[in-house]
């Protein structure tokens, strides 16, 4: 659905993105003060989402000046990001002390008879090693390379819905892994493990990566196989020529999750329900907000210029 250009160009007032940043920021800062505040320095972490509040709010406030600036201001959850999952660090157990593995494990085992991660083992090698550990570090590429092209294509309408749908399911997964915390398979199962996973480059990349800045007990549900569908959905829409590659990689991605050990097979199924179901539900939130600010744009308006004139001449 499109929408007239003066409701996509009126940046001012709350938008969806806001609403649900302003909602993200507010609940976690409520889990800060009741479940952290008996530990030292809990109001840094409080005192930084209500920064965030401050920032949304001025948010709501800017005008678009150019393309970067426009950019900014429809994705700037996304930029700020990185502070959110830091922050999980010293939250993840704050409501829970102990990760939840072990249900996982049991619940798979019950399903499926066996550790997914461990139905991958026999076909490792050093090669296949490199090719998922590629595939797992394009994640980070993923969402600044989506809003580069749809930003320079001038596709803001899908760059807002795409922000907006990344957004959310970004903080749908940080909250559920306070509640829910899972280590993944690399932690709970790393020392029964036959087969080392190495490589000689982009192995020991990933994992360096991964443990200078990955997240302990954030594995269920996968945020990386949730995001990647929503950027993939949003990519496809306006690239259509470029489907094959996109959902080559896409499968690929959630290949490597399971066989680098960083999720279990259901950490990745979760991730994609939860990734298309934050997708179906911010495609009507936005174009209901869309078609509101259309039609209060295009509202009558009334001259009341005869009527003034007619009093001063009275």
């Amino acid at each position: 659905m499109s929408f007239p250009e003066s409701a996509v160009n009126n940046p001012r007032g709350f938008r969806p993105i806001d609403t649900a940043t302003l909602t993200y920021v507010a609940v976690e800062a409520v889990l800060v003060a009741i479940f952290m505040s008996a530990r030292q320095g809990w109001y840094f972490y409080l005192g930084l989402y209500v920064s965030a509040a401050a920032l949304t709010l001025m948010m709501t406030m800017m005008s678009y000046q150019g393309k970067i600036w426009r950019t900014i201001r429809l994705v700037y959850p996304l930029i700020i990001m990185s502070i959110f999952y830091e922050a999980l660090n010293a939250q993840i157990f704050m409501v829970r002390g102990l990760p939840l593995d072990s249900r996982i494990n049991s619940f798979e085992m019950a399903v499926v008879g066996f550790d997914s991660s461990f139905a991958l083992l026999p076909h490792m090698n050093i090669w296949r090693n490199e090719i998922m550990s590629l595939a797992y570090m394009s994640y980070y590429l993923f969402v600044p390379a989506a809003v580069f092209a749809l930003a320079f294509r001038g596709k803001w309408q899908s760059l807002e819905k795409m922000a907006l749908a990344a957004s959310v399911t970004f903080y749908v997964c940080y909250v559920i892994f306070v509640f829910y915390p899972v280590l993944g398979p690399r932690f709970y199962l790393g020392n029964i493990y036959y087969l080392p996973f190495d490589g000689p480059f982009f192995t020991p990349l990933v994992m360096k990566i991964v443990g200078a800045g990955g997240l302990y007990g954030g594995a269920m549900p996968s945020s990386h196989c949730a995001i990647a569908l929503v950027v993939a959905w949003y990519l496809i829409r306006e690239f259509k020529r470029a489907m094959l590659p996109i959902i080559t990689l896409l499968i690929l991605l959630c290949v490597s999750t399971i066989y680098g050990r960083f999720h279990y097979l259901s950490d990745v199924v979760v991730g994609l329900m939860l990734g298309a179901a934050v997708l179906a539900m911010t495609s009507i939130w936005h174009g209901r907000f869309m078609a509101s600010r259309a039609e209060d744009q295009q509202a009558p308006t009334v001259d009341i210029t005869p009527v003034i004139e007619a009093g001063v001449e009275q």
